[in-house]
């Protein structure tokens, strides 16, 4: 089997001496233009590409307030080689600490963590940070002289 190779090798680099230069030069240029058409369709296809949320990525509310995370396709854009991937998106709810029924009654910083399956973006993460703030009398105008 490796003399076989070696015998084809041989005879292809001897037909490759035997062509003409111009139809080297042709080759190579049809393998440059494929190459780059290649290259251009796929920054084409992905050049609208993103994951990424949709709204405020920082959300401040007062205790007591309230606030519903939008559905997946409202809340987050996603799209890969140009087709929309809002599809494979979710929230990880290990990761994820805003509860809609507790949070808004504590003060704190909580998050809402997306990721995606889609292959693209599989190591990325999207965060919208819920801010839950203490109501401050001062702010109101109470309790000041």
């Amino acid at each position: 089997m490796g003399k076989t190779s070696k015998k084809t090798q041989r005879q292809i680099k001897k037909e490759i001496k035997k062509m003409p230069s111009s139809l080297k030069v042709i080759m190579a240029l049809v393998f440059i233009i494929s190459t780059l058409g290649a290259f251009l369709t796929s920054f084409m296809m992905q050049k609208n590409d993103c994951f990424e949320l949709i709204g405020d990525q920082v959300v401040t509310m007062y205790i007591g307030g309230s606030y519903q995370e939008p559905e997946i396709n409202e809340a987050i854009k996603c799209v890969s080689f140009g087709m929309n991937a809002t599809s494979s998106v979710y929230i990880n709810e290990e990761e994820t600490t805003f509860d809609p029924n507790t949070s808004v009654n504590n003060e704190g910083t909580y998050y809402i963590v997306y990721q995606t399956s889609n292959f693209k973006y599989s190591s990325i993460t999207r965060i919208r940070t819920i801010i839950v703030n203490a109501i401050d009398e001062n702010e109101d105008g109470i309790g000041e002289d």
